[in-house]
């Protein structure tokens, strides 16, 4: 995740609309969800749409300025001097025509706008998406969607002003030489079943053609999936030399995407050549007629010019409207793969929206467990069976067992992440299951195992924990926590760019910056996954005093495979097969002889061992 510094006060600017998800439409509609993203901007849209048709218009419309001074000159009834005084008007209307590709900017920067703002949009869905969609599906998977999702309405709204309104503004002008020129109304008749024809072959012809694009999208995203989300371990690449493996995988991946496109090239040349072929026969059909018209007396010559040039126009812009229409479908395609998870995304919104319940304000942090069970898969082994645990406000409680034994899978229905399948779980009284879960989730600060650190200034990562802190509070806690000092060293201080995925800093200054973050959130509950497990026995014995003095009177879970982290805990919880086996202080934990006691004697052999 690359985010860089923002200014302040741009991350508000009003430009960029927001759509509300309210608004959103029900289903995967095309037009419904081109209609929703091109909201907060159909007023200039469409007043840009109509300069532009205009001007589609005018284009079109030169051919019938042509056959009048041809008609003009065949009769030799007008000298140089009158016939510039008539063709002015016509000048100036192409002057202005020309004047007209000034709204190209203000399409482009509304498009612009549009686009982006879409693209937020997206990405606010997918993160509101649930835990178990999100470890389900790739980051780079997700990523390409959004990102391919973007360019294709990008692209449907420049096809729109570019290709389309070409194609209506061509018929306007053949309206107008109907009606001022002795062009028969068959002409018009014909150019009507010449555009329908070939609107109808490409309507037909698009099903199979879009199916035949998801599946190359599939392929990309597979791609995403399975290779390129590599390239965020290059380290672990290289120490492993996996170079050669992971080119071979990338190898079989593109060969699928091969066959999936070369598929698609092969219907898209057959589509084209029936597209080209509609055309061409309307072409002959329309000269045909024009001559017989023209050499049987029924149409003069400026009427014929005009019908053969608008003949030769129809095909050039048909011609091109058959190019397009190839990236207007492979956009469709692509716009409708992100419609289709921003429709699940607003059905997965609306469920959580009636779940939720009154807002919560963090107080004490008292918690109670009462039953809870959970299996990651429906109907599969439960992680957590009919678990029971009430934990005072204020306590320190610490949760160790073997591995596989549920205390993370704890953690995460503590922290909403997935809702318990049976049971209840309350903090300060409130049943969680009746709150709005990020209200809620305001009561935790969490120091995880692994801290995610983005590619954002150091000051900047350590106040995601409280976006509205100043940066007097950002240093206080980073000092608490034992970071300040390393900061400082960098030349930048705390405006040093942490790098993907905290690159410049070492795994023990990583911790740090979480621990900085869990002080600043300042919470009633804190949560310790491993917290001090990346940090030397210097520098966690000043973390430990450190999260000693400053979670003081808050409730504490920590999770710690360091027994002697947790020996001063009032409290040791012990799990095994996602059950709590033994519960109590330390000292009494030893004398029951079990659990605790054998995982506590096989580290405590270890360390006499080293």
């Amino acid at each position: 995740m690359d985010v860089s510094p923002t200014p302040a006060g741009r991350v508000h600017d009003r430009r960029l609309a927001r759509l509300d998800p309210a608004r959103a439409p029900r289903g995967d509609g095309f037009m419904a969800w081109m209609w929703f993203a091109t909201g907060p901007y159909r007023g200039t849209l469409a007043a840009v749409g109509t300069v532009m048709l205009l001007r589609h218009s005018v284009a079109a419309a030169i051919p019938l300025f042509f056959s009048y001074f041809i008609a003009v000159v065949a009769t030799g009834g007008m000298g140089f001097g009158e016939a510039v005084t008539t063709a002015a008007p016509y000048l100036v209307v192409f002057i202005l025509y020309l004047g007209g590709i000034a709204v190209l900017f203000p399409q482009l920067a509304t498009v612009d706008l549009a686009v982006r703002s879409l693209g937020l949009y997206a990405l606010d869905r997918v993160i509101s998406m649930d835990t178990a969609w999100h470890e389900d599906v790739a980051s780079g998977a997700k990523g390409q969607k959004i990102n391919k999702g973007r360019e294709s309405f990008k692209t449907l709204l420049d096809s729109l002003f570019w290709s389309l309104l070409a194609q209506v503004g061509l018929f306007i002008s053949l309206g107008v030489a109907v009606a001022t020129l002795d062009v028969p109304p068959v002409f018009y008749l014909l150019y009507l079943l010449f555009g329908g024809s070939y609107v109808a072959v490409a309507l037909l012809t698009l099903p199979p053609l879009r199916r035949r694009f998801d599946r190359v999208y599939a392929a990309v995203e597979v791609l995403f999936a399975n290779v390129y989300d590599f390239l965020s371990s290059v380290t672990t690449i290289k120490i492993f030399t996996l170079e050669r493996p992971i080119l071979q995988r990338a190898r079989a991946v593109e060969l699928d995407g091969h066959d999936a496109g070369r598929r698609l090239f092969r219907y898209q040349a057959l589509r084209w050549a029936g597209l080209n072929l509609t055309a061409g026969l309307w072409m002959i059909v329309i000269f045909l007629v024009a001559l017989e018209s023209a050499t049987a007396g029924a149409m003069p010559l400026e009427a014929f010019t005009v019908v053969l040039m608008f003949t030769v126009g129809a095909w050039m812009r048909f011609e091109w409207l058959a190019y397009e229409l190839n990236h207007i479908i492979e956009a469709y395609a692509g716009f409708r793969r992100l419609t289709d998870l921003l429709a699940r995304a607003r059905d997965a919104a609306e469920a959580e929206s009636e779940a939720a319940g009154d807002r919560f304000t963090p107080a004490r942090g008292a918690i109670t467990l009462d039953g809870l069970s959970f299996a990651y898969k429906a109907g599969g082994d439960p992680v957590v069976t009919d678990l029971s645990l009430t934990i005072p406000a204020g306590q320190s409680v610490g949760l160790v067992g073997p591995s596989g034994a549920g205390k993370s899978t704890l953690l995460k229905l503590l922290l909403a992440l997935y809702p318990p399948d049976s049971g209840r779980l309350l903090v300060d009284g409130r049943d969680v299951a009746g709150l709005e879960v990020r209200s809620y989730r305001r009561a935790f600060a969490v120091i995880p195992q692994e801290p995610a650190i983005f590619n954002m200034s150091l000051m900047d990562n350590i106040r995601l924990a409280r976006p509205e802190a100043g940066d007097d509070e950002v240093i206080a806690a980073a000092r608490a926590a034992h970071a300040h000092d390393f900061i400082t060293a960098y030349p930048q201080g705390y405006d040093t760019l942490a790098g993907e995925r905290g690159v410049v800093l070492s795994g023990g200054q990583r911790q740090r910056v979480a621990i900085a973050r869990a002080v600043l959130r300042d919470a009633p509950i804190v949560i310790l996954d491993e917290a001090t497990s990346a940090l030397d026995s210097e520098t966690e014995r000043l973390v430990q005093d450190s999260l000693d003095r400053l979670f003081r009177g808050r409730t504490v879970i920590a999770i710690a495979h360091r027994l002697s982290t947790l020996a001063r805990f009032e409290r040791i919880v012990v799990m095994d097969g996602g059950r709590i086996v033994e519960d109590g202080p330390h000292a009494t934990l030893i004398e029951k002889a079990g659990l605790y006691a054998r995982l506590w004697g096989l580290q405590a052999g270890a360390r006499a061992a080293e």
